[in-house]
C-alpha cells in the first residue's frame, strides 16, 4: 500500500508542519491566508477546506513539525504512521495473551483491508492515537489483573504506579485525537476509587492542555476551527440520519446537540458496565464513533483493535470494516450529484446492512447454542452427581 496515492488529508499535514518551521501558527493562519502566499505550491491546491485553520489537537500538530523537520516527503508519513501500527498489533498481541486467548487473534485487525489502507496506504495519522490508546489498555489491565488476588483498600506494590501510567498513555491519545476523552469515565469507574479521580483527569486532559499552551491558548483560538468544522459538516453518521428520518429533525440544527447526546451515552455505558470495564470499554468506544455526526471510513479503524481482543461477538465490526468502502463512493457520487456529501439511501444501505446482518446471525447462533447447552444431560459419576468435564 505504501505507493498507492494518499488521501487528501495529508497534504494538509504537509502544510502545517512546513509553515510551522517557517515561524507561522496553524491555528492563526489557514492555507487560503494571504500571509502564506509564498508556500503555495501544486500540492496547495490538493489541501482540503483551505478556508479553516487547524482542526487537529496542538501534540498532533507537533508531530506534523517534526515530520517536516525530516523532509516532509510523502513517504515518511505513510512509513511512521505504518509502523506506529505495527507496534499496535504488538501490543494487541501482549494483550491478547494476557487474557488467555491466542495471539494470533491479532490477525482480525493486523489484516484488515481498512487498517492496512488507512495507514500505509491514505496516511492517515490516527494510528498514533490507536497506539496510544492500546496502550493504555494494556496497562490498565494489568493493573487490574495485579490487583486481583489482593483484597482491602490498599493496592499491591507498583499497581497505582500501572494505573497512573494507563491514565497518561490515554491522555496521550486524547492529545493526538480528542476522541478518546468519551473513555475517560470508563477509567474512573475501573478501580473503583474516586479519590483517584482528580489526578485521572489531570493525566487525561493534561497532555492536551499543555500542548495547546504550547500553541498560545488561550488567546490563541486553539480549538475553534475544530468546534467549527465538527458542527458544520456531517458524513456517514450512521445513526443520526435515521434518527432524523423517522423521529424528529435536529431541534438545535447544529451537530453539538448529537455531541452532547453521544457524551451522555457514553457516561451511561461507562456507569452500566462499571464492575466490568473491559465490556465497558468495548461498548463505550463503539457508541462514541457510532453516534458521531461524522463518520470517515477510517474512523472504523479505531474500534477494530478492540473488536479483536473481545472475539467473537464483536465480528460484525469486522464486516462494517469492509462494507465501508462503499463510503469512497462518496466522492463518485457528489461529483456527479454537484453537491457535497450527499449519500443516497442505496449506499447507506450497503454500508450498514451487513453488519447488522452479521449481528443479527451472531445473536441466533449464540442463542441457538445456549438453548442446545441447556437441553444436553451430563453423564453422571458413580455417585448420582453431576460430572464437571
Amino acid at each position: 500500500m505504501l505507493p498507492v496515492v494518499p488521501g487528501d488529508d495529508l497534504w494538509r499535514y504537509r502544510w502545517e508542519g512546513m509553515i510551522q518551521l517557517h515561524g507561522f501558527n496553524p491555528y492563526q493562519a489557514s492555507p487560503d491566508s494571504p500571509m502564506l502566499l509564498r508556500f503555495r505550491d501544486a500540492t496547495w491546491l490538493k489541501i482540503n477546506h483551505r478556508d479553516y485553520a487547524a482542526i487537529y489537537p496542538p501534540l498532533t500538530e507537533t508531530v506534523f513539525a517534526g515530520i517536516a523537520a525530516s523532509g516532509n516527503a510523502v513517504w515518511s508519513y505513510k512509513v511512521i504512521f505504518a509502523l506506529a501500527d505495527l507496534v499496535g498489533i504488538a501490543v494487541l498481541r501482549r494483550l491478547l495473551t494476557r487474557s488467555g486467548a491466542t495471539a494470533d487473534h491479532a490477525v482480525w485487525y493486523a489484516w484488515n483491508p481498512l487498517a492496512v489502507y488507512a495507514f500505509a496506504g491514505a496516511a492517515h495519522f490516527d494510528s498514533l492515537m490507536i497506539l496510544a490508546l492500546l496502550g493504555a489498555v494494556c496497562t490498565l489491565d494489568e493493573c487490574l489483573r495485579a490487583r486481583m488476588p489482593f483484597s482491602g483498600g490498599s493496592d499491591p506494590p507498583g499497581a497505582s504506579n500501572l494505573y497512573w501510567a494507563s491514565a497518561g498513555l490515554l491522555g496521550l491519545a486524547v492529545a493526538l485525537k480528542i476522541a478518546p476523552l468519551a473513555l475517560v469515565p470508563v477509567w474512573a469507574f475501573a478501580v473503583h476509587s474516586w479519590h483517584r479521580v482528580t489526578g485521572l483527569l489531570a493525566l487525561t486532559i493534561g497532555p492536551l492542555a499543555v500542548s495547546a499552551l504550547a500553541y498560545g491558548y488561550p488567546a490563541t483560538p486553539v480549538f475553534a476551527p475544530l468546534r467549527q468544522f465538527g458542527n458544520g459538516f456531517r458524513v456517514n453518521d450512521p445513526v443520526w440520519w435515521l434518527v432524523e428520518a423517522m423521529v424528529w429533525p435536529n431541534p438545535s440544527g447544529s451537530n453539538g446537540f448529537y455531541g452532547g447526546c453521544a457524551l451522555v451515552v457514553c457516561l451511561a455505558l461507562a456507569c452500566w458496565f462499571r464492575n466490568d470495564w473491559r465490556r465497558g470499554l468495548f461498548w463505550v468506544w463503539s457508541a462514541a464513533l457510532l453516534l458521531s455526526p461524522v463518520v470517515h471510513a477510517w474512523y472504523v479503524v479505531w474500534v477494530l483493535p478492540l473488536a479483536a481482543w473481545r472475539g467473537a461477538d464483536a465480528r460484525a465490526w469486522f464486516v462494517f470494516s469492509i462494507s465501508t468502502f462503499g463510503y469512497f463512493l462518496l466522492w463518485e457520487v457528489n461529483h456527479a450529484s454537484g453537491k457535497a456529501w450527499q449519500e443516497p439511501l442505496w449506499l447507506r444501505l450497503a454500508i450498514l446492512l451487513p453488519p447488522l446482518l452479521a449481528l443479527t446471525w451472531r445473536k441466533i447462533v449464540r442463542r441457538l447454542n445456549d438453548g442446545a447447552g441447556k437441553g444436553e444431560s451430563k453423564p453422571l459419576n458413580s455417585d448420582g452427581s453431576a460430572t464437571t468435564s
